[in-house]
């Protein structure tokens, strides 16, 4: 064998490592572009005072059919920025146990929304909407 063969060989290795490296360290940086983004947008105060307003109606054991317009645009926020986070949950862009401390506040608001969710489905003639929000609270 010539040693330009050789050569060739060894540099068609090395090239397919540093190939295969440089993947790896753009999907490592994604993802951590993702858990940022999750902690970033999950700790926003607007996404928090919808949350804590969500709480306040659970707590009150407030039906959604007399939650005013304010209430229903916080709970909808509350519900979106949920299911985006679920949706990168379910594409395996985040683990769920990043989100191990939230889990439970989360299954908490699904409560509270649930009813809702459902009359909005119906409404809408939406099934899947907030799905993966769903999804997330019955995955064990």
């Amino acid at each position: 064998m010539c040693i330009w063969t050789d050569w060739g060989f060894w540099i068609a290795i090395l090239a397919l490592g540093v190939s295969g490296y440089i993947a790896f360290l753009s999907n490592r940086t994604a993802k951590m572009q993702a858990y940022s983004f999750v902690t970033d947008t999950l700790q926003k105060e607007d996404i928090r005072q919808a949350r804590r307003t969500l709480f306040r109606l659970g707590e009150e054991n407030k039906k959604f059919e007399t939650w005013s317009q304010l209430e229903t645009e916080e709970v909808e926020k509350a519900c979106h920025t949920i299911n985006t986070v679920c949706t990168l949950i379910e594409e395996k862009i985040i683990r769920k146990t990043f989100l191990k401390r939230s889990e439970t506040q989360f299954k908490r608001i699904w409560n509270i929304v649930e009813p809702y969710v459902i009359e909005r489905r119906k409404k809408e003639n939406n099934p899947s909407l907030w799905q993966e929000f769903e999804n997330f609270q019955k995955d064990k």
